[in-house]
C-alpha cells in the first residue's frame, strides 16, 4: 500500500498465569491517544467503518475473538484477519477501512489521535477516491 499503515506485534510475556500482550505506547503508536472506542456484539455480516478520516489516525486491536480489517488507500487494498494473539495495526489518515466477519465473540479495541468530528470523516467511497487521487 501506498500509506505507510502498519502491522505492528505486541510483546507477550507468558507463564503459568496466563500471557499478558504489552503495548508500549510512547514507542509504538505515532500520536498521543485522545479517544478509545471498543467494537462488540457485532451481528454477524454487518460491517463497521466504510469511511477513512481526515486527519484523524487510528490504532487497532482485536482483544477477544477475530476480525477483518480491509485498508484501502485508493490505490491498493489490503485484507488483514485479527485475533488476540496477532499484531495491533496503526491506521494513518486517509485510509478507507472495512471492518468484516466480526466472530460472535469479538471485541474490538480502536485509540484514536483526536476526538470525535463528523467533519472528518469521509463516507462516500468516490469522495474518498478523488480525495486521494487529486
Amino acid at each position: 500500500m501506498r500509506k505507510n499503515w502498519l502491522a505492528c506485534d505486541l510483546k507477550r510475556v507468558s507463564d503459568h498465569r496466563g500471557t499478558l500482550a504489552i503495548g508500549e505506547l510512547a514507542h509504538q503508536l505515532p500520536f498521543v491517544a485522545r479517544r478509545f472506542f471498543f467494537a462488540t456484539g457485532v451481528p454477524v455480516g454487518v460491517m463497521r467503518g466504510g469511511h477513512a478520516h481526515k486527519t484523524i489516525e487510528q490504532f487497532a486491536v482485536c482483544v477477544h475473538g477475530r476480525v477483518t480489517l480491509i485498508l484501502d488507500d485508493g490505490i491498493e487494498r489490503t485484507q488483514l484477519h485479527l485475533h488476540p494473539s496477532g499484531p495491533g495495526v496503526f491506521i494513518p489518515a486517509m485510509v478507507w477501512d472495512e471492518w468484516r466477519d466480526f466472530s460472535n465473540d469479538a471485541v474490538l479495541l480502536v485509540l484514536a489521535s483526536k476526538e470525535f468530528d463528523e467533519s472528518d470523516y469521509v463516507r462516500d467511497y468516490q469522495q474518498f477516491i478523488e480525495l486521494v487521487r487529486g
